[in-house]
């Protein structure tokens, strides 16, 4: 038989309640953070499919001794790699695992080509110079843009036009950053 006292171990629906109550507040500060870190890290991760796809044609018009284009759609969810001379199709991407809420600006503004030759340096008379990377749907405080820039020699680099100017240091004539990941000193129009 058993005793009518009984020690029972357990939660009581209070402290139940209480936990749920400091776990509901708990989340509802944290969602608005985690959702600017997945915005900033959707801008970073097409930013890098984006670089990732000029690299790849330079390499190829390297490789190939050839000519190779890329082109960008108006969006720049996707691209398509070709040789130009025979138009043989080596790289299709599509817009699968882009955010759709990404928006490229381009520099010039029509620009969505760039051909490489067998050097790997550009041959457009007026070839992509910059790219930026931004989200439509993220305040303009919250969102952390990424600026691609492209040389003339064929050389696509990702940078972030918000990094401190603090670390220029003088060069001769002109102003050199110490930081990889800034755009300073001179920020493409595009990524302003």
């Amino acid at each position: 038989m058993l005793s009518p006292r009984h020690n029972y171990r357990g939660f009581t629906i209070i402290e139940l309640l209480i936990a749920i109550s400091v776990a509901g507040i708990m989340l509802a500060l944290a969602v608005p953070a985690m959702s600017t870190w997945l915005g900033n890290a959707s801008i970073r991760t097409n930013a890098e499919a984006v670089v990732n796809g000029l690299q790849f044609a330079r390499t190829e018009a390297v490789r190939r001794n050839t000519n190779v284009r890329i082109v960008l759609d108006a969006a720049g969810t996707s691209s398509t790699v070709t040789v130009v001379s025979s138009g043989e199709v080596i790289q299709q991407r599509g817009a699968e695992g882009r955010a759709s809420s990404v928006v490229l600006t381009f520099e010039p503004a029509a620009a969505r080509t760039l051909t490489f030759n067998s050097l790997g340096t550009i041959t457009d008379v007026a070839p992509i110079t910059a790219i930026k990377v931004d989200s439509s749907s993220m305040a303009a405080a919250d969102s952390r843009e990424m600026c691609i820039m492209v040389s003339v020699s064929g050389i696509a680099r990702m940078c972030d036009p918000q990094r401190s100017t603090a670390n220029l240091e003088d060069v001769g004539a002109t102003k050199v950053t110490t930081d990889p990941q800034s755009c300073q000193p001179a920020v493409p129009a595009a990524c302003l």
